[in-house]
């Protein structure tokens, strides 16, 4: 699926740009609709994880779901789609190109739209050596990594406060707009940060702004729970296996 979904592209085709591959997904999601019928208690089906493909058209991946997700509603009107934006759900991404139309222009119903919210990347994930924290002054090429293009039109190197207003403005600027305008439901696919980003560097005051957003405005959420299974540190779990298969807690994100 990860292929399917663009991760390869072009050495390896993808469901965007292959016209038989995008049919056996229908074909795929068919059978699955078919066999889930009768299950009670499943709040939507997903049919991709992350459209990954970088360089593909927005129009393309949603004509993509357009297609599944038609398949899935012809078999049980009453299962949502969830659908989100290339590439890897992005939170900047989600917005009206990503509506899905019925065949007479319509927008779809039941469908729940997506995104990621792992902002800024540098410092939920730990992965920065420079270790920021939370709230904090950080250069725009760090707070928009990959995107400085998109974001910094002053420079990579100019500052900004990554702060409860700046995660705020980043789900104001797409998913909000998305909502409110077209009042369909969003979810927030997967959110959180690593424990090995120590409480003094603001954890838990980053997990409380961005659950007391979501809460605020409205948007459902899934923390993101990881386990790294067994290696010294940690990952985005809550409950964490050490070496010696001794578990500890993350109390505080609870």
């Amino acid at each position: 699926a990860r292929y399917a979904a663009g991760e390869g592209y072009p050495q390896v085709s993808d469901v965007f740009h292959d016209a038989e591959l995008a049919r056996r997904y229908r074909v795929l999601w068919r059978f699955l609709a078919t066999q889930l019928k009768d299950v009670s208690m499943l709040a939507g089906v997903e049919p991709m994880s992350e459209p990954r493909n970088k360089e593909v058209a927005q129009s393309a991946v949603r004509s993509f779901y357009e297609g599944v997700c038609a398949t899935v509603s012809s078999v049980d009107p009453r299962l949502p789609c969830v659908v989100g934006p290339a590439p890897y759900y992005k939170v900047w991404n989600l917005n009206s190109t990503m509506l899905l139309r019925t065949a007479g222009g319509k927008p779809m119903e039941n469908i729940i739209y997506t995104f990621d919210f792992f902002d800024p990347w540098d410092y939920v994930t730990s992965d920065a050596v420079e270790g920021f924290s939370y709230p904090s002054e950080y250069p725009c090429s760090v707070a928009f990594r990959g995107w400085v293009s998109t974001f910094c039109p002053a420079g990579g190197e100019q500052t900004m406060r990554v702060d409860k207003a700046w995660l705020q403005a980043l789900l104001e600027r797409n998913p909000l707009k998305l909502m409110r305008e077209h009042n369909v439901p969003v979810l927030t696919n997967q959110w959180g940060v690593k424990r090995s980003v120590s409480a003094a560097r603001g954890r838990l005051q980053y997990a409380e702004d961005v659950a007391t957003l979501f809460e605020r405005e409205g948007v459902h959420s899934a923390l993101w729970i990881w386990r790294s299974y067994r290696k010294p540190s940690w990952g985005f779990e809550v409950v964490h296996e050490d070496e010696m298969r001794v578990e500890s807690e993350d109390v505080g994100l609870m």
